[in-house]
């Protein structure tokens, strides 16, 4: 399980890194955008296109996010169970299990919105937006799993620690 956590710690860097490839080509396609209103030729696709990457980027980084545990939290479990560490422990196992749960669920209507969305094409670039919408549940997929990889590494693997430092001691 060690090796599994390590693993998905690894290879989730890659999310970070494509997120900010697509920030990258976000902000030229944006000047892009910029310089050719000033000349009077506004670029069609470049607002489409800009949108698309904002989207991309927020849906490649929240992979990543997940597994670092970067995201934003207001935990104030910490405040009312400060000295109550096997409640405090138990309440975040919880909060992770349901965390789990809703990123599982939300794996399957986002996938039946991108395969609604096979025939529609965007107006400016002509994508399918199906493909568009893919984005949604593949990232859903990802952080499901850096999910488990985080109940995995803060709730099973320190039990497992534990009793096999009790079983050394006897």
């Amino acid at each position: 399980m060690r090796k599994f956590c390590d693993f998905i710690e690894k290879f989730y860097k890659f999310f970070f890194y494509l997120s900010g490839v697509f920030l990258f080509i976000m902000f030229f396609v944006c000047a892009y955008s910029v310089i050719t209103r000033l000349f009077g030729a506004p670029s069609i696709w470049a607002d489409e296109l800009i949108r698309f990457l904002m989207v991309f980027m927020a849906f490649t980084g929240a992979p990543w996010l997940i597994n670092t545990k970067g995201d934003l939290v207001v935990d104030l479990s910490e405040i009312f169970f400060s000295k109550k560490k096997k409640l405090l422990h138990a309440n975040h196992l919880i909060g992770d299990v349901i965390t789990l749960a809703i990123l599982v669920y939300l794996i399957f209507p986002t996938y039946s919105m991108s395969m609604k969305n096979m025939t529609s094409m965007t107006s400016a670039m002509q994508w399918t937006l199906g493909y568009v919408y893919l984005c949604m549940p593949v990232s859903f997929g990802f952080c499901a799993i850096a999910q488990i990889k985080n109940i995995v590494k803060f709730h099973i693997l320190p039990k497992k620690e534990e009793g096999v430092s009790v079983k050394g001691e006897a």
